[in-house]
């Protein structure tokens, strides 16, 4: 997920802009689309001052995007949640709720050049423009003092008119709330996709069993969460709500296939991973199939740094 986020300069400018108040002051999910497609979240705020938190910051350089302004992602945001929605293969679209420290009027004024005053919306001041040249354009709207908002303008418009009630259009209300919920209290780093299989890019030209083991695994899954604790080594936890009971029996079987193969080809150079495979374990309860994994600090600072030899490798000419 935070490499999706550096991959998109935009959304990085508002984890800068957005700080705001302690985490739990709002319900972003009741402020996104209920047409989205997957919702992710980051608490940073309880993950701050864990060890790999420190290191992924460090590695993302999220103190860098400041670019001198005076506000630090790492220290200053305490929650992000963002929408995403789009066709399979396609750039997604996207609508950002954040919160954060107090303070950011006076840290980051330098961020707001560029943009300019886009009128209101329901009496919410707007703000329009890119954050780096040739970027798309994008809408901040500072909801109050507790919430920000960045997306383009329609779902920027769309998101500060559900503040006032009960929106129907929301992710809170279109079955999502549950789900989003239990996944942000397994972990700090989150997500929840629904229908994630017809989420996949099509395969033209492919029989159906040419699809793959993974494509037939998530066929069958109506929501997929994925939840990571990183607050003491990392926890990961993949929960998946099938149609039926047989359906995650089923499921269960076929990761647990899936996870001996890979335990075979896993190299021997990197018991790092041999381990944390080999401790992976598959529970199919009722219709709900569960996946968790956990993590030494020491192993996966050790598989990052592993990660990065070989990129660097790769880049050599």
């Amino acid at each position: 997920m935070l490499r999706w986020l550096i991959r998109r300069r935009p959304l990085a400018l508002l984890l800068l802009l957005a700080a705001t108040v302690p985490a739990g002051a709002a319900d972003p999910l009741a402020l996104l689309p209920a047409t989205a497609d997957a919702v992710l979240g980051a608490n940073l705020a309880a993950a701050r001052g864990s060890a790999i938190f420190e290191r992924l910051a460090g590695r993302f350089e999220l103190d860098a995007m400041a670019g001198g302004a005076g506000v630090d992602p790492s220290r200053d945001i305490d929650r992000l949640t963002v929408a995403l929605w789009g066709a399979p293969g396609r750039e997604k679209s996207f609508l950002a709720v954040l919160e954060g420290q107090p303070g950011w009027q006076t840290r980051s004024k330098a961020l707001l050049e560029g943009y300019r005053e886009a009128g209101e919306v329901d009496g919410v001041r707007l703000l329009t423009g890119r954050a780096r040249e040739g970027g798309p354009e994008l809408t901040l709207a500072f909801l109050d003092e507790t919430t920000a908002m960045v997306g383009d303008r329609a779902a920027v418009e769309a998101g500060v008119e559900r503040r006032h009630a009960t929106a129907a259009d929301s992710l809170r209300q279109a079955g999502v709330g549950v789900p989003a919920d239990a996944a942000a209290a397994r972990g700090q780093l989150w997500m929840v996709a629904r229908e994630p299989a017809k989420k996949l890019p099509s395969q033209s030209g492919m029989p159906s069993a040419g699809l793959g083991a993974a494509t037939a695994m998530l066929s069958s899954l109506e929501t997929l969460s994925f939840s990571a604790d990183v607050r003491s080594g990392l926890d990961v936890t993949l929960l998946g709500k099938c149609g039926t009971a047989a359906e995650a029996t089923s499921l269960a079987a076929l990761t647990q296939a899936m996870l001996a193969m890979a335990r075979m080809s896993a190299p021997a150079t990197e018991p790092e991973m041999q381990s944390l495979l080999s401790g992976a374990k598959v529970a199919a309860d009722s219709d709900v199939l569960t996946i968790s994994m956990r993590m030494e600090e020491g192993d996966f600072f050790r598989l990052l740094d592993a990660a990065k030899l070989k990129r660097l490798e790769e880049e050599q000419p």
